[in-house]
């Protein structure tokens, strides 16, 4: 399912890793703009740094958010598809009592799995 969206999964690990290095310099920002005394151009690239680090944060869960969910849908698809492939042969071959909330948390168990998340 990764597959299907490497360019998307390419840009979340971008993001992702843009916003974690970006972690690293409020407080590096922070420590030189009190050593000069609050000087506003340590204090305005602080402040830069944080805007630019939210925004980082906000469009990388928003990418892995979309891949999650096409992931999710993808799987969704292919159960349907095979559901519809078996037709009537299917209630001789399942019992639906307890199987379904099974298959059903499989199926979002394996779409969870391509963005690696618990």
């Amino acid at each position: 399912m990764a597959w299907a969206q490497k360019g998307r999964v390419a840009l979340g690990a971008t993001l992702g890793t843009l916003w974690t290095v970006g972690l690293t310099l409020p407080p590096y920002l922070l420590s030189r703009a009190i050593d000069d005394d609050l000087a506003p151009g340590w204090v305005l690239a602080l402040l830069g740094a944080g805007l630019v680090n939210a925004w980082l944060a906000m469009m990388r869960h928003r990418t892995m958010t979309k891949i999650r969910m096409d992931a999710n849908f993808r799987t969704v698809r292919a159960l349907v598809e095979q559901i519809n492939t078996l037709g009537a042969d299917l209630n001789r071959r399942a019992c639906w009592s307890a199987p379904v909330p099974r298959r059903a948390w499989r199926c979002w168990r394996a779409s969870a799995a391509s963005t690696a998340r618990r």
